[in-house]
Order: structure tokens, then sequence, then C-alpha cells
């Protein structure tokens, strides 16, 4: 909303909590075979809380649902677009094909500034550029997952990029994407496409360079739930303080 130079509004927010809740919720009770090797304390906690924690995030995501579709046809397709993504992923396993998990997430979540766009009936280029930038970004970040995953992967035959090409040339390829972006942003950005407050998204592409450059197989989870995940939290605490500058 900030870098589309919009009012604030709470309810997109909401959309876009009750979905990721959903689709993660999902995801967790789909992947316990492989979370059971990848990341067992987290299994742990998924058997214990995990089933009355979807139970509430299924009725948060319907509400979401009412409410987009009581906004506007569009604002609903896009916060449903996920949801059959994240069905395709963790229930039909498409997860499996080299890839493809890591382009359906980024395209998927990608379409967050969509529904931002949607929802206040703007739908124009700059909108177009945040799509593209962000799923982008979701698919580097998915492929670092990748990298924490890569034991459980191999025992159950899940080929992803880390397992099949080694960790050092994933790390390269990751490299020459986010340059990519950065390219692509900073063009966006002298064409005056996009405001100057998008200037902050370089912290946040050096944010990703970092990540990508101390990740390997042996790290703790905690580097992953926090630093890896937490990308979006240190973004909108740099966007926060830029706009109020």
């Amino acid at each position: 909303m900030v870098l589309l130079e919009l009012p604030f509004d709470f309810v997109p927010m909401f959309l876009i909590f009750s979905e990721t809740l959903f689709v993660y919720n999902l995801n967790r009770q789909t992947d316990l075979l492989e979370d059971e090797i990848n990341v067992p304390e987290r299994t742990n906690f998924v058997k214990y809380y995990g089933r009355p924690i979807f139970y509430i995030s299924i009725l948060l995501y319907l509400l979401t649902l009412f409410i987009a579709f009581s906004h506007s046809f569009s604002t609903f397709i896009f916060v449903l677009f996920p949801i059959v993504i994240g069905v395709l992923y963790s229930i039909f396993r498409l997860k499996r094909f080299l890839i493809t998990k890591n382009l359906l997430v980024g395209i998927s979540w990608g379409t967050i500034p969509v529904v931002v766009g949607c929802y206040f009936n703007r739908m124009d280029i700059c909108v177009l550029i945040f799509y593209l930038f962000f799923s982008v970004e979701f698919f580097i970040n998915t492929i670092i997952f990748d990298v924490k995953d890569m034991k459980g992967d191999k025992l159950h035959k899940i080929r992803t990029l880390p397992n099949v090409i080694g960790l050092k040339r994933t790390k390269y390829l990751l490299y020459f994407v986010n340059t990519l972006s950065a390219l692509f942003l900073l063009l966006a950005i002298i064409k005056d496409i996009l405001s100057p407050l998008s200037y902050v998204l370089f912290f946040f592409l050096g944010y990703v360079f970092l990540y990508i450059f101390y990740s390997k197989e042996n790290n703790k989870t905690l580097y992953y739930g926090i630093f890896v995940d937490g990308e979006f939290i240190f973004l909108g605490v740099l966007v926060f303080l830029v706009s109020v500058i």
C-alpha cells in the first residue's frame, strides 16, 4: 500500500494474513513425513497444536473469501488463487517435480500486490511490476528452503535444485536471478514508473543476497524460520521507516 502510494486499509492486510495462515497450515498437515526428518521440533508442535490452529485458519479463510467476494469478483479470484496452488502443491504433490513447486509458490504469493491493486480498483503497470518482482523473490526464498530440506527430500525422492545441481551452483543461479531482479527494479524507477520510495527495495535485495550467501544444509531451523522467512518483516520495517521519514 505504501509503495503504491495508496491509503492505509486494514482489510487487505487481513485478507493476505488469513490466506497465508491457511495455506501454510495446510502444508504443515500434508508434509509431516518430510518434516519429521527436516524439522522434527516443528513436527512435534504440529502434532500437539496443529489441528486446532488449522481449524481456526479454515474459519478465517472462509471469512476472507466472503469479504473478498463482497468487495469484488477480481479480489475474490486473486485471494482464491494461492489456495488453488497450495492444494496442487500440498495434496497433489506437484512439489515432487523439479522447480515446479518453486515456480508455483512464486507466482502464487506474488499475487499479494495484485490483491491490493484489486481491492483499491487499481490495476496498472506498477502493480504488474510488483507482481513480477515479488514472484521472483518468493521463488528465491523457496529454493533456499530446499537447501534446508536437502536430507529429507533425498530420502523421499523429491527432486529439488540443490539436490540436482548442488548447493554451490544453486547459489550462483540465485545470485544471478536476484541481480536481474535488481536491474529490473532500477529500470522501472529510472523510467519513473515506480515511486522513488521503491528504492527501499534495494536494501531488501541486499538482505536476500546475504541469506543466499549464508545458507547451508546444516543451518539451524531458526536461521530459516527467522532470518529467511522473516525477510518481509525486515522489508515492512524498512518501508514504514522510509514512509515516516
